[in-house]
């Protein structure tokens, strides 16, 4: 793997790096990924993502985790 790429199980571990926000795990961003909501390769039978991606990702990630996780905690905290 080159270093202009991340491998997609990396990725909820480079993400903190550029905001401050909360990292979904790695099933979220796999499935994210695959849907087609940010780009990826297939490098040598592993999704891998160009670092100069990362900034836009962590942008709409940022925006559509948001909303998942206000979602999932008012579920939660409404099932008492």
């Amino acid at each position: 793997m080159s270093n202009d790429t991340i491998s997609l199980p990396r990725l909820p571990a480079a993400l903190p790096e550029l905001t401050a926000a909360e990292s979904p795990d790695y099933r979220q961003l796999w499935h994210l990924a695959v849907s087609g909501r940010f780009p990826i390769s297939m490098i040598r039978g592993r999704y891998q993502i160009r670092r100069g991606d990362l900034p836009e990702i962590a942008k709409k990630l940022g925006r559509l985790c948001c909303n998942l996780w206000r979602r999932a905690r008012g579920a939660t905290n409404r099932v008492r």
